[in-house]
């Protein structure tokens, strides 16, 4: 059964209800037992979990790393990681630099 994510959640829900799709309302939980009772909704064909942005850890069927595989998002996590990477060397490379500059004056 589908677990949805939405920016608006109540507005989800009042769209199922429109449709004559119960939310809410105490029904069993036959499938997705751990979604909030307030978020559950039940039809004849099936059970529906509507989530929040906020509730995404709450989920269990997506985990919250599987919605970082899109080119959005990972892109900018690539290039964050080289920037840090190019700054360690950077840091590394000055650190050595002085080290060499000590140690040369210790010896005269």
């Amino acid at each position: 059964m589908p677990e949805i994510i939405t920016k608006y959640p109540q507005a989800m829900i009042k769209v199922l209800k429109g449709a004559n799709i119960q939310c809410g309302i105490g029904d069993k939980q036959i499938i997705l037992r751990h979604c909030p009772h307030d978020r559950f909704c039940s039809s004849p064909t099936g059970e529906l979990c509507v989530y929040g942005i906020n509730d995404i850890s709450k989920m269990t069927q997506i985990h919250r790393l599987e919605l970082f595989k899109s080119t959005e998002v990972i892109f900018p996590l690539i290039g964050l990681l080289l920037v840090g990477f190019a700054l360690g060397v950077l840091f590394g490379a000055k650190i050595a630099h002085n080290d060499k500059k000590i140690n040369s004056k210790n010896k005269t």
